[in-house]
């Protein structure tokens, strides 16, 4: 019985993270279409506007620019544009987010002349900004560690709160057969949650794609949580049905 209830549990969490990394995917989107209308009106106005990154597209907590097809710096604030390899899918005419580990991450659009690639505009947020104001917060429930990963589980954006002691566990041997196990799950499939146990007791791990990009959510979920909410609304059953017991009784003996 305990097996079923943990497959049933699997199938709920990872149900749950297709959920957040959609809600992610719709926060990185919300920066792309910032950024693309930029773009958009470069498109017709020209890279050569006196100004036209203070006056139209400052952003006082990124740093903002453009470059050619080889990475060389038009107009703004230079970057290290060598360490976020995913560019090149702007150079391809697509919107992009790239990351760089204790960097920072890179959102990309490609600024077109007669439908072809001439520029990139960018917009690049540094690690510690990331990390202090990119927290998964807002769509972390019940107990979920979310964080942000690349293919390689390298951490992009982790949860708030996520210290050192958080960063050894992610990374411990015991972690790495479930992550492992899940990886292959993922190939078949954009969300995957699998029960483990470990040094912080029974869990599951969880895993899904973020549409429309390289990155993933990752992170785990204790079980007692889960029992917490099963438990829970067991609870309010009982009580409904004793409430409405109650009001039969009443009403058969009025």
């Amino acid at each position: 019985m305990l097996n079923s209830l943990r497959e049933n549990n699997q199938e709920h969490v990872a149900r749950i993270s297709a959920i957040k990394a959609q809600r992610v995917q719709d926060f990185f989107s919300r920066e792309l279409n910032d950024i693309t209308k930029l773009a958009g009106y470069l498109d017709i106005k020209g890279i050569d506007q006196v100004g036209i990154l203070s006056s139209y597209g400052s952003n006082v907590v990124a740093k903002e620019g453009i470059v050619d097809l080889y990475g060389n710096l038009e107009q703004g604030e230079s970057v290290p544009i060598a360490l976020f390899p995913n560019i090149r899918e702007s150079y391809r005419g697509k919107p992009a987010i790239s990351f760089a580990e204790d960097v920072g991450v890179l959102f990309t659009v490609p600024i077109l002349r007669n439908e072809n690639v001439q520029y990139v505009y960018y917009r690049f947020y540094n690690d510690q900004y990331v990390k202090s104001n990119f927290g998964l917060d807002d769509i972390d429930e019940i107990g979920l560690k979310i964080n942000v990963v690349d293919a390689e589980d390298h951490v992009v954006i982790p949860y708030r709160g996520y210290n050192v002691e958080d960063e050894k566990f992610f990374k411990s041997p015991e972690l790495t057969e479930s992550k492992n196990k899940i990886r292959d799950q993922m190939k078949k499939t954009n969300s995957a949650a699998i029960y483990f146990h470990s040094s912080r007791g029974d869990n599951y791990l969880f895993m899904s794609a973020i549409p429309n990009t390289e990155l993933y959510l990752m992170g785990y979920l204790d079980e007692n949580d889960i029992a917490g909410g099963v438990f829970k609304t067991i609870d309010n059953g009982i009580i409904l049905y004793c409430a409405v017991v109650a009001l039969m009784t009443f009403f058969l003996n009025f």
